[in-house]
């Protein structure tokens, strides 16, 4: 076979540039078919490549020409919209009572949030802050999106790969968003759980309170299941010999009304109720003359006289049975004490933090509390 003539491979071509509406101009002009609607003759071209995907979906019109660009629906919208279609939905994917507060918190968060940079592993290590605070992994979901995965992840606890699901994007780009945002949102709300002054407190005393008007606060502390720590020191410092199970355990202080006004940070589940207090500062904001309302294990009244301050808690035994009148008196403060009680039923209705805790949010644990509680807070009143 004589092969003299036959010239080297074509080479293959580089990419077209991005059409655009123009390039179906000539189509356009062409009369539509017999029988076709007046619609159907106006010009409309598929979406060109410059559009970027992250567009709203929807009917656009071109800039350079009069066609029509029809923008396709990110899958990921379709859940946003079922989140967002009635109050019901808002509340059980997100935490907040009505969709209006989810988007009044979200304006108010939004021009700080636009300077967010999202958490990375390598920049992390590093500590480099000249990296770019926007980049090709942030353009994968809009800052109400990366908003709504977090709370969602909170209300409803699910895991990074379901979430990543949900979104459509990587496991590892929840990740980023989950802990940027956590430490973002705390940062915001922790100044909104504020301890409420004298005034404020007597002006909002339920009529079940009015037989202690001086309370300031009433606190129980509770616990939360971990996973088993690996090291033996660990796992004995998280042992609650209480739960019989490794456990963190928080301090939570509410006002009469059952607002919750005090987080401590997050402790071992080996320390006793009386060493918990006395650490997390609560006693710093006490003023002279306050009464505190607890369960029978806060034996504090020693910290309390110190500050000139009450103890409301129910009588003990003795292991003698109780007169008639020690007996009413502690039913009625049990008959009050029990908001705070419903305080915390209330926080551990978000699923992230029921059932046992992986250890690897133990860094965001406190963040993620905090959050809770800003959203239980926006509830109905208890009292």
């Amino acid at each position: 076979m004589d092969r003299s003539n036959v010239g080297p491979p074509a080479k293959r071509r580089k990419s077209e540039p991005s059409p655009s509406c123009s390039s179906a101009s000539n189509d356009a002009d062409t009369p539509p078919p017999e029988g076709a609607s007046q619609d159907s003759a106006t010009p409309e071209a598929p979406m060109p490549e410059y559009v970027h995907k992250n567009v709203p979906s929807g009917k656009f019109q071109c800039p350079k020409c009069d066609h029509v660009i029809y923008v396709p629906r990110r899958a990921c919208q379709d859940f946003v919209d079922h989140v967002m279609k009635n109050d019901a939905n808002c509340f059980r994917y997100t935490g907040f009572p009505t969709i209006k507060h989810l988007k009044d918190t979200f304006e108010w968060l939004e021009p700080a949030a636009k300077k967010l940079r999202l958490w990375s592993a390598k920049r992390a290590k590093r500590k480099n802050k000249n990296v770019s605070s926007r980049g090709p992994a942030r353009k994968k979901l809009e800052l109400f999106q990366e908003y709504l995965l977090t709370l969602i992840r909170i209300r409803r606890g699910y895991d990074v790969e379901h979430a990543a699901y949900l979104f459509q994007v990587s496991p590892g780009h929840v990740s980023a968003i989950f802990i940027t945002w956590v430490n973002f949102l705390a940062k915001c709300l922790l100044p909104l759980l504020k301890w409420p002054s004298k005034e404020v407190n007597s002006g909002n005393l339920p009529n079940s309170f009015k037989d202690y008007p001086k309370t300031r606060v009433v606190i129980d502390c509770t616990e939360f299941f971990i996973e088993k720590p690996f090291r033996p020191n660990a796992q004995r410092s998280t042992w609650s010999n209480y739960k019989h199970a490794n456990t963190f355990k928080l301090l939570v202080g509410i006002m009469p009304t059952g607002t919750i006004t005090f987080l401590s940070k997050l402790y071992s589940g080996s320390i006793s109720d009386v060493s918990i207090v006395e650490k997390s500062g609560l006693l710093d904001k006490l003023e002279k003359f306050d009464d505190v309302m607890a369960d029978r294990g806060f034996n504090i009244r020693h910290l309390l006289l110190s500050r000139y301050c009450t103890l409301n808690i129910p009588a003990f035994s003795h292991g003698k049975s109780l007169s008639l009148g020690s007996l009413r008196k502690s039913r009625k403060i049990a008959s009050v004490r029990i908001h705070v009680e419903r305080a915390i039923r209330r926080m551990k209705t978000f699923k992230i933090v029921t059932g046992i805790i992986p250890l690897k949010l133990r860094f965001y644990l406190n963040q993620i509390l905090v959050i809770i509680a800003f959203l239980c807070n926006l509830q109905e009143r208890l009292c």
